[in-house]
């Protein structure tokens, strides 16, 4: 399932909130994946490191979606 069919599920038109102070809270586990992807310290660029920093599940759901949050 991907992000964009959770809201239709729950009846909210994605289009009828782009832009809204939509907040995004996301509970997040610990995965391995990051130290594999993250082993070579020479080859990290921002891609491996966006990807593996949890904390930016959040930013990237309120990109995607253009929630603005409380602000």
């Amino acid at each position: 399932m991907h992000s964009s069919d959770i809201l239709p599920l729950l009846g909210v038109n994605p289009q009828s909130i782009r832009g809204s102070r939509t907040g995004v809270f996301v509970g997040e586990a610990p995965s391995e994946a990051g130290v594999a992807w993250t082993d070579n310290v020479e080859d990290i660029t921002g891609h491996e490191m966006v990807g593996c920093v949890l904390s930016m599940i959040a930013h990237r759901l309120s990109y995607c979606f253009d929630f603005r949050g409380e602000y």
